[in-house]
């Protein structure tokens, strides 16, 4: 089904909503479209030069300083892309040591790695689950696995998981590092037809040339293989409301910005059909509201607040700013559920089976 743009009336009632709910002034939240700068660079979905911006003063991930960059859209196709495009030093700096989630033995710690793995089990082994029955195989490839924790749960159902991330990051308790490959996933290669099931979860907006990577994911499946894609949806009902301080929109490390309509006009001119759509992320849809509404205390914020500022809280504190964040993400599940009734949520979920 593709996506409809939010009418004004639809803008004015989920404002209002948000507002009532979280004492968020629906006047202040602001989607501007603007003509007056040029584009810069081609449109990444179908190559048009008609990109104009469409989102300004975007603010860093956590912070309400204004980041340097903005958001534009494709009037071609509507697709919406980061500019400029940032540098390889920016992008190092934006996956820092905190980026990836690491184990130790604290209490507080291990009680997040239990809640963790409890939500991967809910949402992406599920859907992995989901797609290997579609594809009738059991040979799994994760790229963009981080610490390999779905692929220990991918295999726990009994399939045959492996993944790719970048060198040096952390690796999950349960998974073996025989299941996990260290290489740059834009430029890393796999023999054709060795996989049943490919997933992305939350890569694809990290990509400076997503038709490439899922044409190569195209050629590495097998007959009727499935490619499953989980994205930030650039069309929820919480950007339109948040603006250019919704969680979803993590510059400079997103670099595009999807909704279902795009993702799914990217997929069918690589060579895939959509089959299923999942509009409920227990991950996912909870966390994103309450980092755009109180976004200091979201965990990855307070991971790499000590490798920014030098200090770092004392446990009780950390402790009881983590009780009020989850508070807030599950006070705000009734809105998230309604999100997803809708056809609106913060983050979509494509199944995507290979044709030809």
């Amino acid at each position: 089904m593709k996506q409809r743009p939010l009418t004004a009336r639809g803008a004015a009632f989920a404002a209002g909503l948000f507002g009532l709910a979280f004492n968020v002034n629906p006047e202040s939240l602001h989607l501007g479209l603007r003509r007056d700068v040029p584009p810069l660079m081609l449109c990444v979905l179908c190559g048009s030069d008609r990109l104009h911006p469409w989102l300004l003063g975007v603010p860093r991930l956590g912070t309400r300083v204004p980041s340097g960059f903005r958001i534009e859209r494709c009037e071609s196709c509507d697709l919406l892309q980061t500019r400029p495009q940032p540098s390889p030093d920016e992008l190092r700096a934006a996956y820092g040591p905190a980026y990836t989630w690491r184990t130790n033995t604290d209490l507080l710690n291990r009680a997040e790695s239990w809640y963790r793995q409890l939500l991967v089990r809910c949402d992406q082994a599920r859907s992995v689950q989901l797609a290997a029955r579609a594809a009738n195989g059991i040979d799994c490839l994760d790229i963009g696995c981080g610490d390999g924790l779905l692929i220990a749960e991918a295999r726990r159902r009994g399939l045959r998981a492996c993944g790719i991330d970048r060198p040096g990051a952390p690796l999950w308790p349960a998974c073996d590092p025989a299941w996990r490959t260290a290489a740059d996933i834009e430029t890393v290669d796999q023999s054709p037809h060795s996989w049943d099931v490919v997933s992305l979860f939350h890569v694809a907006e990290h990509l400076r040339d997503p038709l490439r990577m899922f044409t190569r994911i195209h050629r590495w499946l097998r007959a009727h293989g499935v490619l499953v894609i989980q994205v930030p949806n650039a069309g929820s009902f919480q950007a339109e409301v948040f603006g250019a301080r919704w969680y979803g929109f993590d510059i400079p490390r997103h670099l595009v910005h999807w909704t279902d309509r795009t993702l799914t006009q990217a997929l069918r001119q690589t060579g895939y059909e959509v089959t299923r759509t999942r509009y409920v992320s227990w991950r996912d849809n909870g966390p994103f509201l309450a980092g755009s509404l109180v976004p200091s205390l979201d965990p990855l914020m307070e991971r790499e607040r000590p490798l920014s500022v030098g200090s770092t809280r004392h446990p009780l504190s950390v402790t009881l700013r983590r009780l009020i964040y989850f508070g807030v993400v599950w006070a705000g599940t009734p809105l998230t559920l309604l999100e997803a009734a809708v056809r609106r949520p913060a983050v979509i979920t494509l199944f995507a089976r290979k044709a030809g």
